[in-house]
């Protein structure tokens, strides 16, 4: 997964912070986060199905 999802992923899932504040933290305009986030979901998703390591 690029950087660019990893940072998003570490705030939100593990971080336990909210969408407005990884934009905060990361310097990313909320819309852009929201989106990251559903590619996340969307990429971790496919490769839990795929019986993928998602590390």
């Amino acid at each position: 997964m690029p950087d660019q999802y990893k940072n998003i992923a570490i705030c939100i899932f593990l971080e336990e912070m909210t969408i407005s504040e990884t934009s905060k933290k990361l310097y990313i305009p909320i819309y852009t986060v929201g989106k990251r986030k559903k590619k996340i979901e969307k990429i971790l998703k496919n490769k839990l199905e795929d019986g993928e390591n998602i590390f």
